[in-house]
């Protein structure tokens, strides 16, 4: 099982066996590739390759001892310092990466999946130019895939600096009750549906996306790039609207 300190490591980019092996170059102080495979317990046959991946990162400076070749690990406070820079570096090209977006791509819809795939489909919603979305939830089903923290920080406080405003369907529960106690200040406007309502799936919807989120236990998020799609939600929307508790 990997250490915790190996997992913090694979943050910044690296491979398992990278992460072990730069952790017992750090712990060891320094040493040649016969002491580090030992203490790291990196397969001879990867060896090479996870030696490669830590030097190119600036992870492992290499020097001569004797006729050996001598390795330590550059400082973590170093380590940290190369990968903000390369995240930097990888920033200034994100214009043209975004124009490269979709290039090729015959399918309007996208099958994403996990935590991570629940980060992409919101970011490709708030990054849309359309100011207002509508949503129907139960309200708990992010927190299947996010901490509290995360949809409070990162897609409520994006939402708000882009002034985007929503509309939410919700079923009238007691955690319901407490999410639209904040509407004013989460820039939302909310209306309840019978709190018998069984919402498993949470949809989320703007002129030109939809978003249909699953629970963890099935562990899919669609994104439809579909205007037709978002107009028929709307109807519907518009409708339940209507006649829901205010």
């Amino acid at each position: 099982m990997k250490s915790d300190l190996v997992s913090k490591i694979e943050l910044l980019g690296f491979s398992q066996r990278a992460a072990q092996m730069y952790l017992t170059t750090l712990k060891l102080g320094g040493g040649v590739m016969q002491d580090i495979a030992k203490h790291s317990k990196v397969p001879r046959t990867s060896l090479y390759y996870t030696l490669e991946e830590l030097l190119s990162a600036g992870a492992l400076v290499e020097s001569r001892l004797g006729k050996r070749n001598y390795y330590q690990a550059v400082p973590p406070r170093q380590l940290i310092a190369i990968s903000k820079d390369r995240l930097s570096e990888a920033e200034e090209s994100l214009p043209d990466l975004e124009l490269e977006a979709g290039r090729g791509k015959s399918s309007s819809v996208e099958i994403l999946h996990g935590p991570q795939g629940f980060k992409v489909a919101w970011e490709g919603l708030l990054q849309a130019k359309d100011k207002e979305f509508r949503i129907i939830t139960s309200g708990e089903s992010f927190l299947d895939y996010v901490r509290e923290k995360y949809v409070i920080k990162t897609i409520i406080g994006r939402k708000k600096m882009l002034k985007v405003k929503s509309y939410q369907l919700i079923p009238d529960t007691a955690y319901a009750r407490e999410i639209v106690s904040k509407d004013n200040q989460e820039n939302r406007q909310s209306r309840f549906l019978p709190a018998s309502v069984q919402l498993p799936y949470t949809i989320v919807f703007s002129k030109e996306k939809v978003l249909m989120i699953s629970s963890r236990s099935e562990n899919v998020v669609t994104v439809w790039n579909s205007p037709k799609l978002s107009m028929t939600m709307r109807s519907m929307f518009e409708e339940l609207w209507r006649n829901s508790e205010s």
